[in-house]
């Protein structure tokens, strides 16, 4: 029983960290280039579906790594 509910516990995590990065990309996603998003889908599309925190990442890595070029 224990496990079950370490599962379910596990699960709820999982769903509520996806719904957190869609909401945050609902808000940031034109602040990201065209390019970026359309290579971080592509990028956490490999594999499977992407999730909303894979790509969420991939995009703030992106646009980190992009003004740390530039600095």
């Amino acid at each position: 029983m224990g496990e079950s509910l370490s599962l379910d516990t596990t699960l709820r995590q999982c769903l509520a960290d996806e719904k957190s990065a869609r909401d945050q990309l609902e808000k940031e996603w034109t602040q990201f280039t065209p390019a970026l998003r359309q290579r971080c889908v592509a990028t956490t599309r490999t594999g499977g579906d992407p999730s909303y925190v894979e790509v969420l990442v991939c995009l703030q890595m992106g646009r980190d790594a992009g003004q740390l070029q530039r600095n």
